[in-house]
Order: structure tokens, then sequence, then C-alpha cells
């Protein structure tokens, strides 16, 4: 009789066929959710078996009993569908992923790869059906009834492409998202608010939020980076905060990169405006939120900015934009007030200063209306002025 037993925390499918007794591991996990997925997997051997149509390289290509069955020789990924491949590689590897990466890829797959491929079989999925579903991507309407762009396009091309590229390893088929090229990247488009927006914006704000909007405005923190910090993050006496863990989709994880744990230098601003928040509020353990809710609870970015974020930028006639723009607005202050860009990369927790250039150098002009002045004064300097208009 056919059953699924543990091992070393792995789960052991053990089955006869052909009149022998049949153990193999998998990387699936000795949990509940694991073990289901097992059971539906065995399930479907034994349906097979039944029926005469039973593959065995087509579960295990890798077994090393595939030689004793006269079926080995057969296509293996003839007859799984991307759909039941994709869910024995989702179990197989989500182990290790934050909420937010699961939530993503399941989110990409649900909505637009499994109703395209998922009742299709994996070695008939051909170089033209991947690129025919990338052009009807380029014609789908996403947020605000726009088209989603090429980076987004991408990302979920991406996510199917891994899961044939493994398929076509472990059942011996050519991968035929091998030779398919990315989009060419969009242009980050951003939009920092100017040093007098700012000024109005600080103005005007709820003065329980001013501090906050302080903090995102001159120290270009991420939304998440922001509002996971903790008091025990800050160290008054250095003007500093590291920058540990994020809040994703109510959670707190760790940072992503080793470069988003860093700690950012704070200007006087921002520590006058931390140290008179935390004199007025109600939570101030080392491990309670800087910035919470009246209940002591995180802040969410979409509670911010349903209701203080948007509503003030409609109040003060300012141009619609996400909260994030913070972000730039504060990389736009840094480059036009000539702090290093080295320094600055680090601020925002980036390994290098291209990003830095590429994003945001264009703006600088707009935040001090004087570019091109201090080359004037040096040329000045140096006698090189009219000279070019002696008759």
């Amino acid at each position: 009789m056919s059953s699924i037993r543990s091992r070393g925390g792995k789960l052991v499918f053990d089955f006869s066929y052909q009149g022998k007794r049949c153990r193999e591991t998998t990387k699936l996990k000795d949990c509940p959710k694991d073990k289901k997925l097992a059971e539906e997997v065995l399930s479907r051997i034994e349906a097979e078996i039944l029926l005469g149509q039973f593959e065995y390289g087509k579960y295990f290509p890798k077994s090393k009993k595939l030689a004793k069955f006269q079926n080995a020789s057969t296509s293996s990924g003839s007859c799984m569908t991307y759909a039941e491949f994709y869910k024995l590689w989702l179990a197989e590897n989500s182990a290790p992923w934050r909420p937010a990466t699961l939530a993503t890829i399941e989110g990409f797959m649900d909505k637009y790869i499994l109703p395209v491929f998922g009742e299709v079989p994996l070695n008939e999925i051909t170089k033209s059906d991947l690129l025919l579903f990338r052009n009807g991507l380029i014609n789908t309407k996403g947020r605000g009834n726009k088209k989603i762009g090429s980076n987004h396009i991408n990302k979920i091309m991406m996510k199917c492409k891994v899961v044939l590229t493994e398929a076509s390893n472990r059942f011996d088929f050519i991968d035929p998202a091998k030779s398919i090229k990315p989009l060419k990247k969009e242009r980050t488009q951003i939009s920092p608010l100017t040093l007098e927006e700012v000024k109005l914006f600080l103005s005007t704000i709820r003065k329980d939020y001013k501090a906050y909007f302080i903090v995102r405005f001159f120290t270009g923190l991420r939304s998440s980076e922001v509002n996971g910090l903790i008091w025990d993050d800050l160290d008054f006496n250095k003007k500093a905060l590291w920058v540990r863990r994020a809040l994703v989709k109510g959670e707190i994880i760790n940072t992503k990169t080793d470069g988003s744990y860093r700690m950012v230098q704070l200007s006087t601003l921002v520590v006058n405006a931390l140290k008179q928040h935390k004199s007025s509020a109600n939570f101030i353990g080392l491990d309670d939120p800087v910035f919470s809710k009246a209940d002591g609870s995180y802040l969410s970015n979409d509670y911010v900015g349903k209701y203080v974020w948007h509503p003030l930028l409609r109040l003060l006639n300012l141009k619609p934009r996400a909260m994030y723009q913070t972000r730039h607005t504060a990389a736009s202050i840094w480059l036009a007030s000539g702090e290093s860009p080295e320094w600055i990369a680090r601020q925002l927790g980036h390994s290098s200063t291209e990003m830095l250039f590429r994003t945001y150098s264009r703006y600088v002009p707009n935040m001090t209306k004087t570019d091109g002045v201090l080359v004037d004064q040096y040329l000045q300097n140096a006698g090189i002025t009219d000279t070019f208009n002696e008759e």
C-alpha cells in the first residue's frame, strides 16, 4: 500500500510499481503544507499506475531506479503541465522566502502566467509562445488603466522563465526561454518636491505627523524602513539612526540586502524633530515604534498615504505623487547642497553612485537654480572672461 513517510525531515514516497517497492526522497519538508501536496501527488501517481499511464521519470527524473523500468526512456516531461510543476517547484523553494516575495510570485502566476500556460505540457511550450505572451503583456493595462511598463513585464517573464528553466533541467528538454532577452528598462520616473513645496508641506502638516515627514524628507529612508523604526535604532549622541529592519505587509523583517542595513547620519533639523517627537510620544520603550498609531502599533504606508499624504497634497494644490517621492526629494536636496555623491549613496543604501547620477542629477537645477555659477567664477578668477569678445 502506498504511503508517505518522513526521513531526516524530508518526505519520502513509498509505493509499488511493476511489482517492485519504490521509495523516493523528495525536497518536501515534513510539515502540514508540504505533506498535503505530497498526498495529492501520490494520489495522482496511484491513478496513473492504475490506468497504465505512469512515467517514472516524470516525477523522479534523477532517480537511480529509472533504468529498471521500460518506460524510463520516454520523454519525462511530456505529461506534466506547467501548473503541476509550478506547484511542486513552489513547495520546494518557497520556505526561505519573505511573505512579500511569495505574495508577488503567486500574484504574477495567478494573474498572468497560469491562465495562459497552466494547462500546457511543459515540453510543448515554445519560444514563440513566450514571445506572444510577452507581446500580450505589453498591451495589458494595470493601475490607473495605464499599460504596464517594461520593468514590470520583465519581472513577470522572469518568474515564468525560472519555472521553465528548472523543468527543462529536470526533464531534459530544450529550455524555450533560454535566448529570450528582457525588454529595455525604462528610466525611473521620479517627481521630487522642490524646497518651496517641502517648506509649504511641513508648515501645513498636522503636528503629530510633522516629525514623521521631516524624517522622510531629510533622511531618504524607504517607506518600509521609516515605518519599521524603533527607538533603539536612534542614537542622538552620534546624530544617527540604524536601518536594521523594515515593515512589509504588516510584518517586521530584516533588511533586504547588506547595503540596506546601514547607519544614516542625521541633520540637526531631523535630530531636533525626533527629540521633540519623543518627548510627546506615549510609547518610548526601546522596542516601541518611533512612529505609531494611537494604540502604539506600527504605522502602515497605506494608512498614512490615504489619510495624511494625499489629502494634504490636494489641499495645497501640489502635484499628485506617491509618498516614496520623499526619498527622491532627500536625494535631490543632498545633491543640490553639494554633499559628496559617495556619502549620499551610502545614506540611501546604494552600492554605488551609478544609480544616483542616473536617477537624480537632472533634478538638481530645479532645486538650486544656480548650476554653472561655480565654473563661471572659476574662469573669471583665471582671467578668462571676455577674451573672445576682443576686436
